[in-house]
């Protein structure tokens, strides 16, 4: 092979290796010993339990329209089906407020963070007055942790157990492969050895 063709099959790889930088994953498993339900304020403690809102799985997959209500005070550790994610991901939280948040009344807040090495970085605030919100996470982190925060956002607010999670989706770089990057060193190393033989 040519070293012409060498470097075609380099721009090949380089291309498609561009086009794949990034994937896309949902939230698949939450960290049992960082999730707590917080308070259920309301005065049947049915509506707390309605649409099976208490149950930790509706936040994980792909948005559905099921959910899961932290509790006023409560809190959600999500993990990811890559154990590092990379700095600069997009990260999008959906929530669902039947009626709107203006509609019914039920303003909602949680805190989110980013979790590295047992380091929690607070990332920023998100509100219910949208159905998503999307943030791009400046560092790299293990697992997103949400942390309710609806009364000290909302203190005159109607809802009674805090935000409610649909799902997490993140859409992160993926490194090129060490092999990618072995490769074109090798073919720079190629063409100059070409050069050389063309001046001597």
């Amino acid at each position: 092979m040519s070293v012409r063709n060498i470097c075609a099959a380099a721009l090949t790889f380089v291309t498609l290796a561009g086009a794949a930088q990034a994937a896309t994953y949902a939230a698949t498993t939450f960290i049992d010993s960082e999730t707590a339900y917080g308070a259920c304020a309301a005065s049947s403690a049915a509506a707390c339990e309605a649409n099976n809102r208490k149950g930790v799985e509706n936040a994980l997959g792909g948005t559905d329209g099921t959910f899961y209500a932290l509790g006023l005070g409560g809190q959600l550790a999500l993990g990811f089906a890559v154990p590092l994610l990379a700095p600069g991901a997009m990260v999008t939280f959906e929530e669902v407020t039947f009626g709107g948040a203006a509609g019914s009344g039920h303003f909602e807040a949680a805190d989110v963070y980013a979790v590295v090495d047992d380091v929690a970085t607070l990332v920023a605030t998100i509100y219910n007055t949208t159905p998503g919100t999307t943030l791009q996470i400046t560092q790299g982190f293990e697992y997103l942790r949400l942390v309710d925060a609806t009364l000290r956002e909302f203190s005159l607010t109607s809802s009674f157990d805090g935000f409610d999670v649909d799902s997490v989706t993140v859409v992160a770089a993926v490194p090129v492969p060490v092999g990618g990057a072995l490769l074109l060193s090798g073919l720079g190393g190629l063409t100059l050895l070409r050069r050389r033989r063309k001046a001597a």
